[in-house]
């Protein structure tokens, strides 16, 4: 026979942790971290996401296309430096369900850039 307590509130301040925490079974149930990393890695398996990244620059072109053979254009598209990792403006154009077009106001240099695309 399970007992039940009702409290108007509970005070964990020197408590470390909650044992013997069921999996939830409602939208409104407590989870354990065991349970939501599974969850979130069950949720990235059996996605249908892929990535593909490339290195650009030469120094002299402003405008790259990009094949990235995803079947989609619905793609997202980052650009960042290859040495400082801090992220790039660039102007993407989707111009077919397998590649981009990634435009610079100035040619960056041999293989600065590093882009990510994900669909």
């Amino acid at each position: 026979m399970a007992v039940k307590k009702t409290y108007s509130s509970l005070d964990f301040l020197g408590v470390n942790r909650i044992l013997n925490l069921p999996n939830p079974t409602n939208d409104s149930d407590p989870a354990t971290k065991a349970y939501v990393d599974q969850a979130i890695q069950n949720a990235i398996s059996q996605s249908n996401l892929s990535r593909v990244v490339f290195t650009i620059g030469d120094g002299t072109n402003t405008t790259f296309t990009l094949n990235h053979n995803l079947g989609t254009r619905n793609v997202v598209v980052q650009a960042y430096h290859a040495t400082s990792y801090e992220d790039v403006g660039v102007s993407v154009k989707r111009v077919s369900a397998n590649a981009v077009e990634i435009s610079f106001p100035s040619p960056p240099a041999q293989n600065s850039i590093v882009v990510v695309i994900i669909g």
